[in-house]
């Protein structure tokens, strides 16, 4: 009985040993910038006793709004991150596409004055693959793009689930010690990184059990896990937003490349061809392919008659389509710039919110001194009881003796 007492009493002495020293440090940092202050943990042992560790202090109404912000950030962050990319390939290809349309109007200027030179047209037939070419492989830039934030939606689909299930394990172990708050700042900490993932925010109950809800939809509750709504925020929302905005691009990249297709063919049937027979349809677009297909031969650039190259010279002077593709960059310019003006405002709300955790979590001088002096007082009473068992001790030895 007096061994077990003795052993009680060390781990009490560690304990209020190591509390001293935590209570300390807060004092001794209290002028620190950005020092958080540490709070005592005490666990009880199986067999009696107890030890202590320190953790940071925990403030569920802090870590449900942190959760909130990290998930708007995130959204914003990736959103951006899209957009930025979709709005330099589309910059370049306006570019290279104007590049390459350029070529093949000065081509068909050069047509204009001999529609029947076969050089001519040639290099007229050429330069119309080549601005295909261009354009179907600026189109399947935007196609992969798509393809590319599906995949990431999938992967963080995943990875939101996993922490679910890292939450659920944390209540089942919050279960046995509602009060400790190492295991809430660890529920915090999976909260945050789970709103960072999918939007949503943490909360605690008074059993320690931590919840998280997306958009008022609870997926995770004490120990059960549902499935993740649809609509979603955080890092999901945001490359499900960028989705609809390419996709909304991509439409209208289609539409332009449609209409360039259409008003070309309609030209060449205006004129004739090599052969003095009405033009056919130089180009095909089934809605990701634009295509020559016509032939050197086919090239309706005269008017008909086969005398001046009208037709050539209408086709020359074409400009809606270069104009279209600098538009949609334009476009994607805009949203790129919203999106980034989104971060700035969203990474300005929640380190203003960490700052204000931090704040909170700063010493308070009068309440550490009290900390202090509890812990040397248990350290004290600690050392009574082993005293006191020790003489205690002594005395039945002597007895035996």
């Amino acid at each position: 009985m007096l061994g077990s007492a003795m052993s009680v009493a060390a781990s009490g002495l560690r304990a209020m040993q190591a509390a001293t020293d935590l209570h300390s440090s807060n004092i001794a940092n209290a002028q620190t910038v950005g020092y958080s202050r540490q709070d005592t943990n005490f666990t009880n042992q199986q067999f009696g006793g107890v030890t202590a560790s320190a953790i940071p202090r925990f403030s569920a109404t802090m870590a449900t709004r942190i959760s909130q912000l990290q998930g708007v950030d995130a959204s914003a962050t990736v959103k951006d991150a899209a957009m930025t990319s979709v709005s330099n390939m589309l910059s370049s290809a306006s570019d290279q596409l104007s590049s390459a349309m350029e070529t093949f109007r000065t081509s068909l200027g050069a047509a204009a004055d001999r529609p029947q030179d076969n050089s001519v047209r040639i290099a007229v037939a050429g330069n119309a693959a080549a601005m295909a070419t261009q354009a179907t492989a600026n189109l399947s830039v935007l196609d992969a793009q798509v393809l590319d934030l599906a995949k990431q939606s999938g992967m963080v689909t995943e990875a939101a689930t996993q922490k679910m299930k890292e939450l659920i394990d944390l209540n089942k172990t919050a279960a046995y010690d509602p009060s400790n708050s190492e295991i809430r700042n660890q529920q915090a900490d999976v909260g945050r990184q789970l709103a960072d993932l999918v939007g949503g925010e943490v909360s605690f109950g008074p059993n320690g059990q931590a919840a998280f809800s997306i958009n008022g939809t609870i997926v995770v509750d004490g120990t059960t896990q549902s499935s993740l709504p649809v609509k979603a925020g955080g890092t999901l929302g945001g490359l499900a937003s960028a989705v609809v905005d390419i996709s909304a691009l991509r439409s209208t990249f289609s539409a332009v490349l449609g209409s360039f297709a259409k008003s070309m063919n309609e030209l060449n049937s205006q004129g004739v061809d090599s052969a003095k027979a009405a033009g056919k349809d130089l180009f095909t677009f089934d809605g990701t392919t634009l295509a020559f297909t016509s032939s050197v031969d086919k090239l309706a650039l005269a008017s008909v008659g086969g005398v001046g190259g009208e037709i050539a010279r209408k086709m020359s002077g074409s400009k809606q389509m270069s104009q279209d593709m600098a538009d949609l960059a334009t476009t994607a310019g805009l949203q790129a710039g919203t999106a980034k003006g989104a971060v700035t405002s969203s990474d300005f709300a929640l380190i203003s919110a960490m700052n204000k955790q931090t704040a909170e979590n700063g010493v308070n001088l009068d309440q550490e001194t009290i900390n202090l002096k509890n812990a040397q007082n248990y350290y004290a009473a600690n050392a009574k009881v082993i005293e006191t068992a020790n003489a205690m001790m002594g005395t039945l030895i002597n007895m035996k003796a």
